[in-house]
């Protein structure tokens, strides 16, 4: 081999803001992602009870008109 056929790596200076901006792209991809998921969950959750709710007020609702008696002595 002669000196102009040899094979190392070229040494490049790095760019640490190009990097540190797809890293804090990532991070921020990775948290919206686990943001989705838990917000998901919360939602998902909230609308069980607020549904339970509704089917337990409404029977409460039909169990008072028909068995309370207003006119009690």
């Amino acid at each position: 081999m002669t000196g102009n056929q040899s094979r190392r790596p070229r040494s490049r200076k790095t760019s640490w803001g190009k990097e540190s901006a797809k890293a804090a792209a990532i991070i921020g991809k990775v948290i919206l992602r686990l943001l989705s998921y838990v917000l998901n969950i919360v939602l998902t959750v909230m609308l069980i009870g607020l549904i339970t709710g509704v089917i337990v007020g409404t029977v409460f609702a039909i169990y008072v008109k028909n068995y309370i008696d207003p006119t009690m002595d």
